[in-house]
């Protein structure tokens, strides 16, 4: 029988799982298209006429799917609402740098441009400066990342040292210094974050070295990417018999997008703080979506996210999941599937209250006495330890007929020669009989057999089975008995628990457990 208080939660989490299946991320308007290629597109963007928000449209070439129109250079392979990012491949490769000389037989020099979506596009969509890098290769150069007004937004050097000119033919592996090999920091490349998002960059270009002493031994190539990419080509790009083959390598680029962007004012009029969600938001159409101001060093918006978390779109109605939609419950799957959830979470919290017991149960039954005595090392706590296989196997499976007392006959004191006495017979004087080891002393000096005497010979028994040492046979380095040997270590155990104090070791023990004279 489930409790009602477990059932009850046990539907209530698979209610929202189910909505969360049942809403899907990529859901798209109807009619058109949900994918391109192995590409989904979900609203806002989308492919071809009003299926998507104002700059969000997408082209499907074929079975690729671009940013904008079929012109663009930026082959979309994932859309993030829950990031509010679009992953593209730059398939222009690396920038083309136009170099010149600054004077009669100056250092050249160059220029390039990271266009994007081009000047004339919009600024929803911009470079994350959380996710990509301005990367340079080459041998002495330098390379300056610029945003309006020529403003200095990033910039880095490589060098290429008169140690490492010999070794060109060698690849250089790069990869994180967490990874305990060098990062790309400055020979033969170096990488840098872009600390202001632009939809586009100009890039400058210059050789530090005036006599060219290495020019050619490496591609010299400026990109904008996606962080930790380049570590994974870098043995290729860096490969000067590559050529020119490695610029025109597509380019994995994070861009962040948001609604309705507006270009940042700084200085005494700063927007970078005002809100830019309308009330209300036209946008977030799902009824448990809400709005959020994106506010940047170039660009402001905002962007809806679903209250419940990252799964579901809340540019589209009921698109987002919630406790009040998704799943009916008295449909007869939905009633068979919140059954099988309540008794999956049941039966999960049954196995943990029985692993509580079975520790409760350890330290109730004086479990820690059992591991002091295997922790003294002593020759008497070998192997005190029975495994549950063999315990099953020597109770046919725990058989109520094998408990001790049951069954009207529990006598077990005359080894060898026992006879069964009836269970309501307290005492009874026989003739001493038995195995000496298991005897009871009092039995064997009376001659009279009570229960104490099954409960001596039981502890034997038991002592026995614990040690793996005969009691007829087994004798001390002290010469004492094994019941003796075993009392004495138990009772040294015992009272330094009492004392709180460490169990000494096996010498100590043994020590303690000597006659006194």
């Amino acid at each position: 029988m489930i409790p009602a208080a477990t059932a009850s939660a046990a539907a209530a989490s698979l209610l929202l799982v189910l909505q969360m299946m049942s809403s899907s991320t990529f859901a798209q308007l109807g009619g058109c298209p949900a994918s391109c290629g192995n590409v989904s597109v979900p609203y806002p963007f989308g492919i071809g006429a009003n299926c998507s928000l104002p700059g969000f449209d997408l082209t499907c070439d074929r079975s690729r799917l671009l940013l904008g129109d079929n012109t663009s250079k930026l082959q979309v392979v994932e859309i993030s609402l829950a990031n509010s990012t679009v992953r593209v491949l730059d398939t222009s490769g690396a920038m083309n740098i136009t170099l010149y000389h600054s004077g009669s037989g100056g250092t050249p020099e160059g220029n390039g441009t990271w266009v994007g979506l081009g000047y004339s596009s919009s600024d929803t969509f911009v470079v994350s400066e959380q996710h990509n890098q301005l990367v340079l290769t080459g041998c002495n150069a330098h390379a300056t990342l610029r945003g309006y007004n020529r403003s200095v937004i990033a910039g880095c050097s490589s060098f290429c040292s008169v140690e490492e000119s010999s070794r060109f033919n060698d690849p250089v592996l790069i990869s994180s210094t967490t990874g305990g090999v060098a990062a790309c920091s400055g020979v033969r490349c170096c990488q840098t974050p872009i600390r202001i998002g632009r939809p586009n960059y100009t890039v400058e270009f210059k050789y530090l070295d005036p006599n060219l002493k290495y020019k050619g031994k490496l591609p010299v190539t400026v990109r904008i990417a996606e962080r930790g990419w380049f570590d994974g080509v870098a043995a290729q790009m860096l490969d000067e018999a590559a050529g020119s083959d490695t610029r025109l390598t597509p380019v994995p680029v994070v861009l962040d997008w948001v609604l309705e962007a507006t270009p940042v004012v700084h200085g005494a009029n700063d927007t970078r703080l005002v809100t830019r969600c309308p009330s209300p938001s036209t946008a977030c159409r799902s009824t448990h979506s809400s709005c959020h101001d994106v506010n940047g060093n170039y660009r402001s918006g905002y962007v809806c996210r679903c209250k419940a978390g990252p799964e579901g779109n809340p540019y589209i109605a009921n698109g987002c999941p919630g406790l009040s939609i998704g799943l009916g419950v008295g449909s007869g799957a939905g009633l068979l599937l919140v059954a099988i959830g309540a008794t999956f979470f049941s039966r999960r919290i049954k196995r943990r209250r029985d692993r509580l017991l079975r520790q409760q149960f350890f330290k109730q039954n004086r479990g820690h006495l059992l591991q002091q005595l295997v922790s003294q090392n002593a020759d008497i706590a070998e192997r005190m330890i029975i495994p549950l296989v063999e315990l099953d196997k020597a109770t046919n499976s725990f058989d109520k007929a094998r408990e001790i007392g049951g069954g009207g006959h529990a006598k077990v004191s005359d080894f060898g020669a026992s006879r069964c006495i009836p269970a309501d017979r307290t005492g009874i004087t026989t003739v001493i009989q038995g195995t000496l080891g298991y005897l009871d002393p009092m039995y064997y000096y009376t001659g009279r057999l009570t229960e104490k005497s099954d409960v001596y010979s039981f502890g034997v028994v038991l002592m026995e089975l614990l040690t793996r040492k005969k009691p007829y046979s087994y004798r001390s380095s002290e010469n004492d008995s094994l019941v003796a040997h075993f009392t004495c270590l138990l009772g040294e155990v015992v009272k330094r628990i009492g004392d709180r104090t460490p169990v000494q070791e096996k010498e100590e023990a043994s020590t303690a457990c000597t006659p006194r004279h």
